[in-house]
C-alpha cells in the first residue's frame, strides 16, 4: 500500500488499522512466547535423560574396564553389569534397559518377560519399530534420541516418551531409558488453552476501545462536516450538535463566524 493512498484514509480506517497492527504484534509476541517455553520444556526433558542415560552407561563401562583387566571374566562382568543397571532408578518412574544391536533385549527392569527376546518386530501405536530404532541410531552415532509411544501404568493408552540411548561398543550392548512426557503436552496444552482466552480478551476490549473512540472522534467531525456543506450551498441557518462527550464549542464559534462573513459577502454582493 503506498503512503499516499494510506493518508488518504479517513480517521476511523486509520485507527482501526493501528489496532490491527497492535493486535497482530501482540499475537505474534504470545505465539512465540509459547514456542520458546515449549521448546525449552523438551529440551530440558530430553538433557535430564540423556544425561542419566550417560551415567548408567558409565556404570556398564566399568564393568568393561574390569574384564579386559583380567578382574572379571565376559560373562561374570557382564553379570554384574545387568544387576547393578537393573537397580538403577532416578525421579518417580525412571529406569534403564539393556538391548543388544540385533535388536535383542538383554535386560529390562519392568517387564523382565521380554528378556532375551528378539523386539525387531515390536513397534508401537504408530508403526514405530522402536527397537530397530534403537540400535539404528546408537550405531550410526554411538547415541542419541529417539521419540516413541510406550505404556504407562494407569494409562489405558500407550503415552508419547522420548528416550536416549547409548552404544556400548566393547559388548555390543545399547543402555536406554525414556521419560513420559505427556504430563509437558498437557501443561502446554494448558498454556495455550489460556494464551487462547487472554487473546480473545484482548481482541474484544479493544475493538470496543475503537468502537467507541471512532464514535467519539468521528461523530462530530461528520455533523461539522455536514454543517459546512450546509452552509457552501447558502443555508446560514445551521446548528453544530456536537454531543456531551466533546466539547465543540469553538468548532460552533468558526461555523458561526464563516456565516456572518458569507452573509456579508451576499449582501455586498
Amino acid at each position: 500500500m503506498k503512503l499516499s493512498r494510506l493518508l488518504k484514509m479517513n480517521l476511523s480506517l486509520k485507527m482501526t488499522l493501528m489496532s490491527l497492527a497492535i493486535i497482530c504484534v501482540f499475537c505474534l509476541a504470545m505465539t512465540w512466547l509459547y514456542q520458546k517455553d515449549r521448546n525449552s520444556r523438551f529440551e530440558n526433558r530430553r538433557l535430564r535423560v540423556q544425561h542419566q542415560t550417560e551415567t548408567a552407561a558409565g556404570v556398564i563401562e566399568h564393568f568393561v574396564r574390569a574384564e579386559k583387566s583380567g578382574q572379571f571374566s565376559r560373562d561374570m562382568a557382564q553379570a554384574q553389569a545387568m544387576a547393578a543397571i537393573k537397580l538403577l532408578r532416578y525421579g518417580s518412574s525412571g529406569y534403564f534397559w539393556i538391548n543388544d544391536t540385533s535388536p535383542k533385549m538383554i535386560m529390562h527392569p519392568i517387564k523382565p518377560a521380554l528378556d532375551g527376546k528378539d523386539l525387531s518386530a515390536s513397534k508401537d501405536p504408530n508403526g514405530k519399530h522402536l527397537f530397530v530404532e534403537f540400535a539404528k541410531v546408537a550405531q550410526k552415532s554411538g547415541g542419541g534420541f529417539v521419540d516413541y509411544y510406550w505404556p504407562k501404568p494407569g494409562y489405558e493408552k500407550p503415552v508419547s516418551k522420548i528416550s536416549y540411548v547409548k552404544l556400548i561398543p566393547a559388548w555390543g550392548w545399547i543402555v536406554g531409558s525414556g521419560l513420559y512426557v505427556d504430563d509437558v503436552e498437557a501443561e502446554l496444552s494448558s498454556i495455550l488453552r489460556t494464551n487462547i482466552t487472554l487473546v480473545t480478551i484482548v481482541l474484544f476490549i479493544t475493538g470496543l476501545l475503537v468502537f467507541f473512540v471512532n464514535r467519539s472522534i468521528t461523530g462530530p467531525l461528520s455533523r461539522v462536516r455536514e454543517a459546512l456543506y450546509t452552509l457552501s450551498q447558502g443555508n446560514t441557518n445551521i446548528s453544530v450538535d456536537c454531543g456531551k462527550p466533546v466539547n465543540c464549542s469553538s468548532k460552533k464559534v468558526a461555523v458561526k463566524r464563516i456565516a456572518r462573513v458569507t452573509a456579508r459577502k451576499t449582501r455586498v454582493g
